[in-house]
């Protein structure tokens, strides 16, 4: 099996992964700001930089197949909690799997995803598994 897993705390993809942050409206449609760009190649480099370890390079190998990218969201509160509202998981899927094609070399088409989450005030987070079936 093919699989990364990388782990990214959730204040530092709140402000750069979800496209309600990264994707702003102009007069000619929607555009992505730079900090929004420059997060997700960040994110696609840590991606790269788990698959070019030494250890991982033999079993990290993915092919055009079907791939599962899940997100798990550890947020703040969950969505009835008092103060400001976290970011809604479902809103980090775009730049969380435009990362990973990069990443893997796989076109997203062959892309399925699962995406949920829980409350862990402690630890807030976002973990993102990325794993494929190599037969």
């Amino acid at each position: 099996m093919a699989r990364i897993k990388v782990t990214i705390p959730y204040d530092i993809a709140a402000r750069a992964l979800s496209k309600n942050v990264t994707l702003k409206r102009s007069d000619t449609g929607m555009y992505k700001p730079r900090e929004g760009k420059k997060s997700q190649s960040d994110l696609w480099f840590l991606m790269r930089a788990v698959i070019n370890r030494p250890n991982m390079r033999s079993v990290t190998r993915f092919v055009e197949s079907k791939v599962w990218v899940k997100i798990m969201v550890y947020r703040k509160k969950d969505p009835n909690g008092e103060g400001p509202a976290d970011i809604d998981p479902i809103n980090f899927l775009t730049a969380i799997a435009d990362a990973a094609k990069l990443a893997i070399h796989v076109d997203d088409d062959w892309f399925s995803a699962v995406v949920d989450w829980e409350v862990d005030a402690e630890n807030p987070r976002i973990e993102v598994v990325i794993e494929q079936e190599v037969k």
